[in-house]
């Protein structure tokens, strides 16, 4: 029996078609597989501070928590899955607290505090006499107190990150200060950044004393009581720069007793933070006018200037120790402060108001 054979040409054609159909099949297994990738990546994420049910590792508790010695520590991590020890650290992780504040204070150990949520609570967290501090993404939402403070107490302590927490609502934002009474009870080696804080109440968004070798960068305080206060002469090498203010928020430098000034490496880096859309320019060490400025300031602090004239600021004028300064033709409106004199003197004031 003789066997039907196609034509060359058909056999080309039908061969092709196949491989054509077979590609087809692989392009279309491969889309789904992509497809099914994006979706997964793409799904959103169970995990919801308000409802923590929605992820099987959130913990919960409407209790203060206080830890004031290792065996605290161990109690509360026996009772606890958001509270772990491991190795050198003690964690703090995923948990809301409601009514609720954690209270931790000499540990020699480091202390990660991350993912938590605080609401409607006296403070949020307070950590005292505790070296080697990471507190990042945290969110405080309606405390009656301080939202995050961080006390030496009756020690030295040192590194200390304060990373992407969100604050709203609080009495005063962030807290950093030692004992300005005692020795031995500074704050080293301290880094504050991408912070959220908005609407406090009674204090400040942001306030250091004591603290040496610090860097505070591009942090967002918003509608807070004062904006970020320093006590200049207590502290040292501490950089301010790119951090974003809003409303009546300002750099606000206090001196904390009547020795002479010191400056001790405080870096407001010129221009870089902004102020209501306007960058916050600094003078320091001049005794001539600067050859230009910008047309438009979101404030403005002299240390250490004489001979100068300001007008048209428009915007929050503060000075530290400076001398024979005339300050004309200026409005101010919607600022903690208008016009400091902090150990200035001959000073002229002219058409200059100050608009609450």
């Amino acid at each position: 029996m003789s066997k039907f054979t196609l034509p060359t040409m058909e056999r080309h054609q039908t061969r092709t078609q196949l491989r054509l159909m077979e590609l087809g099949i692989t392009l279309l297994i491969s889309m789904i597989v992509i497809l099914n990738a994006s979706n997964f990546w793409n799904a959103p994420t169970p995990l919801n501070h308000h409802n923590p049910s929605l992820h099987s590792s959130w913990g919960y508790t409407s209790s203060d928590i206080e830890i004031h010695s290792k065996a605290d520590w161990e109690t509360y991590s026996a009772q606890n899955e958001f509270i772990q020890i491991e190795q050198s650290q003690y964690i703090i992780e995923n948990c809301s607290l409601i009514a609720a504040h954690l209270n931790i204070t000499y540990t020699n150990m480091s202390v990660i505090i991350r993912n938590c949520y605080f609401e409607n609570t006296d403070y949020g967290i307070s950590i005292e006499n505790c070296g080697h501090i990471t507190i990042v993404n945290n969110t405080i939402n309606m405390s009656a107190g301080a939202g995050i403070s961080i006390q030496s107490g009756e020690q030295n302590i040192t590194y200390i990150t304060l990373h992407n927490n969100s604050l709203y609502s609080t009495a005063s934002g962030l807290m950093v200060y030692g004992d300005i009474y005692e020795q031995n009870t500074d704050i080293s080696h301290l880094t504050i950044t991408n912070n959220t804080i908005k609407n406090t109440s009674s204090n400040y968004g942001l306030l250091i004393t004591k603290c040496h070798n610090a860097s505070v960068r591009h942090n967002h305080i918003s509608n807070s009581a004062s904006g970020i206060g320093l006590f200049a002469n207590i502290c040292s090498n501490i950089t301010i720069s790119q951090n974003v203010f809003e409303d009546d928020d300002i750099i606000y430098l206090f001196h904390h007793d009547e020795s002479e000034w010191l400056y001790n490496n405080i870096s407001i880096i010129n221009g870089t933070n902004i102020r209501n859309g306007k960058p916050i320019i600094v003078y320091q060490d001049q005794e001539t006018p600067p050859s230009s400025q910008p047309q438009e300031i979101g404030q403005l602090i002299l240390l250490n200037c004489s001979n100068l004239t300001l007008q048209e600021i428009n915007a929050p004028i503060l000075t530290y120790y400076s001398t024979n300064l005339t300050v004309q033709n200026n409005t101010i409106t919607n600022a903690f402060v208008g016009i400091l004199l902090q150990g200035s003197s001959t000073t002229i004031f002219n058409s200059t108001n100050y608009i609450t």
